[in-house]
């Protein structure tokens, strides 16, 4: 048994879950994370390597319409919170971050 390491924090404190773990390193595309996902059976958690980045946010709602996991490992920031406690899904990363992508506008 392997524990996370204590800089990840639950979005749900005391939702509590195991599976396989189907990994992959979040590499700027969200295509190789859908596609592990797509992969993944229910019961499984994604375990996302976004090389530990907060000012990136990763796992958005668009992850969760994809997914029938027992949970999501992240290391790496977060957003969209309220939906994310919504659905229930347990989820460790490394904390919130308000926004998603920002569009540059000269």
């Amino acid at each position: 048994m392997r524990w996370a390491p204590p800089s990840l924090r639950p979005l749900l404190p005391g939702a509590l879950f195991s599976g396989s773990a189907r990994s992959v390193t979040h590499l700027g595309s969200v295509d190789s994370v859908l596609e592990v996902i797509a992969e993944s059976g229910r019961g499984d958690v994604l375990v996302v390597d976004n090389g530990g980045r907060r000012e990136e946010r990763r796992i958005a709602d668009l992850w969760l319409a994809e997914a029938a996991l027992a949970g999501i490992v992240l290391w790496g920031a977060h957003r969209d919170t309220a939906q994310l406690r919504h659905t229930g899904l347990p989820l460790l990363s490394l904390g919130s971050a308000f926004s998603g992508p920002r569009w540059y506008r000269p």
